[in-house]
Order: C-alpha cells, then structure tokens, then sequence
C-alpha cells in the first residue's frame, strides 16, 4: 500500500467537502483515517492466506471441520459502505487440519479488503481447496450490506451467498449437512 497517495487522496477528498475548518482538524483527520484504513479496515492486503493456512497438523481427520458465526466487517468495493455479517465455514479434511482460529484469521484476512460478498464467499472457499488441499470446502455469508440498508433504496435486508468446492459441491448429503448445521446457527 502507497501510504503517501492515500493521504493525500484522503486530504483532496477532505478539501472537496468545502467543510469550514473550525468544524475539525483536518490534518489530524487525514491522520486518524489513513492509519484506520491502512492498519485496520484494509489489512487484509498485507496477509497472505497461504501462510494463514500453513501451520497444519497431520490428523486421521476425514469429518467435517465446522466453524459457525464468524462475525466481520468489510466495506463494498463499489460504495465504500459496511458489509457487516456472519461467515459459516467448513472443510472436508484430507488428512490435515489447521487450529481452529485459523479460520477466523482467514475471514479477517479476506474480509479486511474492498469486498463483494459473492468475491469474499468464494475465496474463502477456495483458499481452503488450495492451500489446504481439502477434499471439500463450504461457505455460508449472511451480511447486511449498507449500500442497500443506507442508500438507494434504503431497505435492511439480508444477503446469504454461499459457495461449494470439492466434495461439498458433488455430494448433495455432505451439502445437505453443511446447510442444516448452518442454520441451527
């Protein structure tokens, strides 16, 4: 990331609100945003999900790994709005398993860039696939995007995406079980 660009980006656009200075520092805002957006809200550009995914474990391990209600934040990459929700994400072990919070560290990474969801739902699924070599993986979004709840139309809704790789995609039981433990959630 090219710090020195997005302060001034942050300072033009600042400048372009016409605001009166006496309503805040800018030079103190400008600071305050680009630390947030850089080391907070797109730090998912620095992480590289391979490396997230490498501290594996050899197991005997060939049932469904589950982890349910994985909250995040993003923001659209159309809008810059909130994308704010729940990651349900699974996969079939090929004899190696990660820690658990792997998994949260995955959906930090991927969800800590300009997003869409369906884009986000998809790499978290095949970023198992691949650097996993799972058998199957599975991910279930439900998100409340702001560029529809606060904009536009103005309407709370709910978007579910899902994505299916591997066995998850060719065995409709496997499938199946996913989204009923899914929705228990």
């Amino acid at each position: 990331m090219d710090a020195k660009k997005m302060e001034q980006g942050l300072a033009l656009f600042l400048e372009g609100l016409e605001i009166e200075d006496s309503v805040f520092d800018k030079e103190l805002a400008v600071k305050c945003m680009l630390e947030e957006w850089r080391d907070e809200f797109l730090s998912g550009y620095l992480q590289d999900p391979k490396e997230l995914l490498s501290s594996d474990v050899i197991a005997d391990a060939r049932q469904m790994v589950l982890m349910k209600d994985i909250s995040f934040v993003s923001f659209c990459a159309h809008h810059l709005t909130p994308i704010s929700g729940v990651v349900h994400l699974a996969y079939l072990p090929n004899r190696k398993v990660i820690g658990l919070s792997r998994l949260v560290k995955l959906v930090r990474c991927f969800s800590r860039r300009l997003q869409l969801q369906e884009r986000l739902t998809n790499q978290l699924a095949s970023s198992l696939m691949t650097h996993m070599q799972a058998k199957g993986s599975a991910c279930l979004i439900r998100a409340d995007q702001f560029c529809v709840s606060a904009r536009g139309v103005r309407e709370r809704t709910e978007t579910i995406t899902t994505s299916f790789k591997g066995s998850f995609f060719t065995d409709g039981s496997l499938r199946r079980d996913f989204l009923e433990l899914c929705r228990d959630a």
